[in-house]
């Protein structure tokens, strides 16, 4: 027995998420409704905001 890969992807994705593109990046993502970036745009710009990951 074979699983597709949208099979597997599904099973991990939340029942509410739509796949939309990401605001931030422009790639394909599960986001929830009230989302707008994928989840490493979430966390490059939270990043950003605490001053984490800055260059000398």
């Amino acid at each position: 027995m074979s699983v597709s890969i949208a099979a597997a992807v599904r099973i991990t994705t939340k029942s509410s998420a739509v796949w939309r593109d990401c605001n931030g990046c422009g790639s394909l993502a599960p986001l929830a409704p009230a989302e707008q970036h994928c989840r490493p745009c979430r966390q490059s710009s939270r990043s950003r905001r605490t001053g984490r990951n800055r260059s000398k």
